[in-house]
């Protein structure tokens, strides 16, 4: 199932909150470490989706939720072992609308 865009509703309160991707096992995220932020859209501020991380199964960034717009960046997933066909990466879209 794809979800995308990825939708917030009632944003711009600022309130922030975590977005968690999880990739299932037998799959690992390739990038480690603190990631980029997000590519804003055009119309939308920079600065509002921070602090992306990854690891292991795991990629996460914050939303600040100070401001409404959309955001995208990259999950490059690949498989654990050596010997398997990686998924393509994903470019979701977030919108906080």
């Amino acid at each position: 199932m794809s979800v995308d865009p990825v939708r917030f509703p009632n944003s711009g309160n600022g309130q922030a909150f975590p977005i968690i991707w999880h990739l299932p096992p037998g799959y690992k995220i390739v990038q480690n470490s603190q990631l980029p932020d997000p590519d804003a859209l055009p119309g939308s501020p920079a600065g509002v989706i921070t602090g992306c991380r990854s690891g292991g199964l795991i990629m996460q960034c914050t939303n600040n939720n100070t401001s409404k717009g959309r955001w995208k960046y990259d999950i490059r997933g690949v498989t654990s072992d050596s010997g398997g066909c990686n998924p393509p990466d994903l470019d979701p879209v977030i919108n906080n609308d």
